[in-house]
C-alpha cells in the first residue's frame, strides 16, 4: 500500500472525531501581538459576496497573498512564525501528516452577516480565533458537521483557540449576537496531505506566473485568484472533479477576452488534469465572441453543458470582483502589559 493511500485511509478514520480544539495554543505575548495586528488601521477588509448553490453568502475577507514573497510585501510576515508556533505547540505536523499551508486568509463578519454552510478545498481546515476580548455570549463560534450526519459539533469563539477539522466536512460560522458591536475575525489555514494532487496543479499555475498577472478591473486580483475562484465555484455547484480541474485552468491558453497566453504546453496541462478536462480548457480558450452563444451551438450535449457551467462560474467570479468594497475593522488594541 502506498504512503499516500495509507494517509488517506488514516484520515478517513480520523474524520469521525469531526473537530479538534486546541485552547491557549500560543503563548500570551504572541496571542496579544496577533490580536493587535488584526486590529491594525492598515487592515482593509473586502466585502465579499458569493453564491453557494442558490443562496447568497456575505462576509468580510482579506487575502494575504499567493506566495510567501507577496505575504511579506503585504506586511503579513508575522504569519510565518505564527504558523511554525502552531505546528510546534500543537504537534500538528505529526498528527495530521501535513507539510505546510497551501493558503492563508482572514475572514470576518458582524451582526447581520451569517456565512452559509459549506465545504472547503484541501484536506484539513485550521481556524484560529484571534480576539482575546471576545465574550461567549456574543456567539460567533463554528459549527462542523460530519458527512451524512445532521448532528453538528460547535466550537465556541474563544481567543487563542485553534480548531482543526477535515475540509470535506460541512461547516458554518455562527451568527454574532445583536448585543455585539464588534468584528468577529478568524485566521484560516488551508492545508493538504503530502502528495495531494491539487497541490501539484496549483504549483504548476504558479510556475507559469499566474499569480503575477493582474486579472479583471481590480488591481488586487490576479489570474491565479480568478482561476481558483472559478474552480471553487464549480465545486460549490457540485460539479465533478474533471470540471473543477477544467475551471482551474480555463484560461491558461488565453481567450478572446483575456489575451495573455500563460502556456501553450497542452501535454503538461493534460498530464495534470487529464484528457477530458484539458479538452474543455482548449475549447473554452478558443471559443469566439460572443462566447455563450457559440457554446450553445455545440451539438455534443455533455460538452455544451460542461462549457456552460464553466462560463457561468467564470461570470459569477467576474461579477463578484465588481462588488468588492473596502471595510475598516472595529477591533480594540490590547495593551502588552
Amino acid at each position: 500500500m502506498s504512503c499516500v493511500v495509507w494517509l488517506y485511509l488514516k484520515h478517513l478514520l480520523w474524520g469521525s472525531s469531526m473537530v479538534d480544539i486546541y485552547d491557549d495554543i500560543l503563548n500570551i505575548k504572541d496571542a496579544k501581538f496577533i490580536h493587535n495586528e488584526m486590529s491594525s488601521v492598515n487592515m482593509l477588509w473586502e466585502y465579499y459576496h458569493r453564491s453557494i448553490g442558490d443562496k447568497q453568502s456575505f462576509h468580510l475577507y482579506r487575502g494575504l497573498g499567493n506566495t510567501d514573497e507577496e505575504i511579506e510585501n503585504n506586511k503579513f510576515g508575522w504569519i510565518f512564525p505564527m504558523w511554525e508556533n502552531l505546528m510546534y505547540y500543537g504537534k500538528l505536523r505529526e498528527k495530521y501528516d501535513i507539510n505546510t499551508y497551501r493558503r492563508i486568509y482572514f475572514n470576518a463578519h458582524v451582526y447581520g452577516m451569517e456565512p452559509l454552510r459549506h465545504k472547503d478545498d484541501g484536506d484539513f481546515t485550521m481556524i484560529y480565533y484571534p480576539r482575546l476580548d471576545w465574550k461567549k455570549e456574543w456567539g460567533g463560534g463554528t459549527a462542523v458537521w460530519k458527512d451524512g450526519n445532521d448532528i453538528s459539533k460547535l466550537a465556541d469563539y474563544k481567543g487563542n483557540r485553534l480548531i482543526v477539522f477535515p475540509a470535506r466536512n460541512y461547516h458554518q460560522a455562527q451568527p454574532v449576537s445583536r448585543k455585539c458591536h464588534q468584528l468577529r475575525p478568524v485566521i484560516v489555514f488551508k492545508t493538504f496531505l503530502i502528495g495531494n494532487k491539487q497541490s501539484e496543479k496549483e504549483d504548476y499555475l504558479k510556475s507559469i506566473s499566474c499569480h503575477e498577472v493582474q486579472h479583471g478591473k481590480s488591481k488586487t486580483t490576479t489570474l491565479f485568484d480568478h482561476l481558483y475562484n472559478v474552480s471553487k465555484q464549480l465545486k460549490r455547484n457540485d460539479a465533478p472533479q474533471y470540471l473543477q480541474d477544467a475551471g482551474l485552468f480555463h484560461s491558461v491558453y488565453g481567450t478572446t477576452y483575456f489575451k495573455p497566453k500563460m502556456t501553450e504546453d497542452r501535454e503538461a496541462v493534460r498530464s495534470l488534469i487529464g484528457d477530458k478536462a484539458e479538452n474543455l480548457v482548449y475549447l473554452f480558450c478558443n471559443m469566439e465572441h460572443p462566447r455563450k452563444e457559440n457554446i450553445e451551438l455545440i451539438k455534443d450535449d455533455e460538452v455544451r453543458k460542461d462549457l456552460l457551467m464553466i462560463q457561468e462560474a467564470n461570470n459569477a467570479d467576474m461579477e463578484m470582483q465588481d462588488r468588492v468594497q473596502s471595510f475598516l475593522p472595529t477591533v480594540e488594541v490590547i495593551d502588552y502589559d
